[in-house]
């Protein structure tokens, strides 16, 4: 299947700001733009490879109407697409069952994802069966490869903590990828050669942040940075943008959603492979 013949249910809060051109119909997808309130009529009839129920704020749909959606479409993937007041598990309230979530900032890449593993005639973790667990979801990213292995060398990881740099280290040795703790690191010419990019984590914007972004590019050079944060705005992400970061994952991600970022911003977003 290729992305023209896609078919997509949008449903929620699609006409929300947070989702302005996300969701809008094109001719390489065709996308049905169905009122929330009318959830209860569907039938079943109409044919759809992804049901999205977009929701800019907590509590909009009820777990009824998600239960009548994956009952009148149990085979077709249905998955929340979040806004900027859902970040957090106090705004966004108790997830629907069996229904995966990605958040405004992380629908390009993770849409890729899907239509790369349809493609490619592989299964996307969107797919899974409600009683998946989180090893199941793994391991179908683990499947998928960095297309042309753009990393030859070492991912620096910034971090306060050896907890928080252990977290990123083990995700990206999924991948087989080595890193390095920044903050522990001797620097000398050849240890800086071999640093191709860099995860910084913090929690929120802030003075201190802005000054370990322009250390990074002061002592390593202009490296791509990914930068892992707690709940990014809209604003802030074009502000860190402005800064010179690459790309912004917002915690906590997934596996897939750090693979994403490290794509975006190495420069190959758009080389997103499924491996065969």
């Amino acid at each position: 299947m290729s992305k023209k013949d896609l078919r997509i249910l949008v449903t929620g809060q699609y006409w929300h700001s947070d989702f302005s051109g996300l969701l809008s119909s094109s001719n390489a997808t065709s996308v049905t733009l169905y009122p929330a309130e009318k959830i209860s009529k569907l039938t079943g009839e109409e044919e759809y490879d992804l049901i999205v129920i977009a929701q800019a704020r907590r509590e909009v749909i009820d777990q009824e109407s998600v239960d009548h959606l994956q009952a009148v479409y149990p085979n077709t993937s249905t998955v929340a697409l979040l806004g900027s007041w859902c970040e957090g598990e106090v705004r966004s309230g108790v997830p629907w069952a069996g229904v995966p979530r990605v958040y405004w900032h992380q629908w390009e890449g993770e849409f890729n994802r899907f239509v790369s593993a349809l493609t490619h005639d592989k299964i996307h973790d969107w797919q899974l069966p409600k009683t998946a667990t989180p090893a199941d979801r793994i391991a179908t990213i683990k499947q998928e490869s960095f297309e042309g292995e753009p990393f030859e060398g070492i991912i620096g990881v910034s971090a306060w903590t050896n907890t928080q740099y252990e977290m990123i280290a083990d995700s990206l040795s999924a991948f087989g990828i080595q890193t390095c703790w920044i903050e522990r690191t001797t620097w000398d010419g050849e240890a800086k050669s071999l640093i191709n990019l860099v995860i910084l984590d913090d929690d929120s914007i802030s003075s201190n942040l802005e000054n370990r972004i322009n250390w990074i590019f002061t002592t390593l050079g202009q490296r791509p940075i990914v930068l892992t944060l707690s709940f990014p705005r809209a604003d802030e992400v074009e502000a860190l943008k402005k800064l010179g970061v690459g790309a912004i994952v917002s915690k906590p991600f997934t596996l897939a959603e750090l693979r994403h970022g490290i794509l975006v911003a190495s420069g190959a977003g758009e080389k997103v492979n499924v491996a065969s």
